[in-house]
């Protein structure tokens, strides 16, 4: 028999109200790791914890040995330059360590 819209058990399945309050201001940003200075600059930085990072699943790159390039030459301006990386308030970024590959 199939339970009503109104049955206290099809209610207490799913998530809760505070869950889905949380779920709705969570915002994950998941860089799979393609050696791409830009995105894992601002990924291995993870500015707010938001940032989670995986090697590729199919033929993953090999760890990078250099840094990435972020204080210098990690990213491009509107033009096309290499320039500095700044993360979402627009802070530098340090180098970065390639650590998920």
């Amino acid at each position: 028999m199939a339970a009503s819209p109104g049955n206290a058990r099809e209610r207490d399945v799913g998530i809760t109200d505070r869950e889905q309050a949380r779920a709705r201001t969570t915002v994950l940003k998941l860089a799979v790791n393609r050696n791409k200075n830009e995105l894992m600059c601002n990924a291995y930085a993870n500015y707010m914890n938001k940032w989670l990072v995986t090697p590729m699943f199919i033929l993953p790159n090999p760890q990078k040995a250099a840094p990435y390039p972020c204080a210098t030459t990690g990213c491009k301006d509107a033009s096309g330059a290499s320039v500095s990386c700044v993360n979402e308030v627009g802070e530098g970024i340090p180098d970065q360590m390639d650590t998920v590959f």
